[in-house]
């Protein structure tokens, strides 16, 4: 994620939006298997932590 948001602060903006885009999709899809693998262990918090900034990510771009 830090390095697209740098990318594409140093003018590399189409990189740079291709490597947010696939740290945020990485982001989600780890906290949707936290859930659908262990959902004893899935906390309300953890997966809001996780999933909800890359899904803003994701539905903005």
């Amino acid at each position: 994620m830090l390095a697209g948001l740098t990318a594409a602060r140093w003018g590399v903006a189409a990189g740079g939006q291709a490597l947010v885009l696939a740290a945020s999709a990485s982001m989600l899809a780890a906290s949707l298997a936290l859930v659908a693998f262990a959902p004893r262990r899935a906390r309300i918090k953890g997966l809001i932590g996780q999933g909800a900034p890359a899904l803003a990510t994701l539905v903005a771009s």
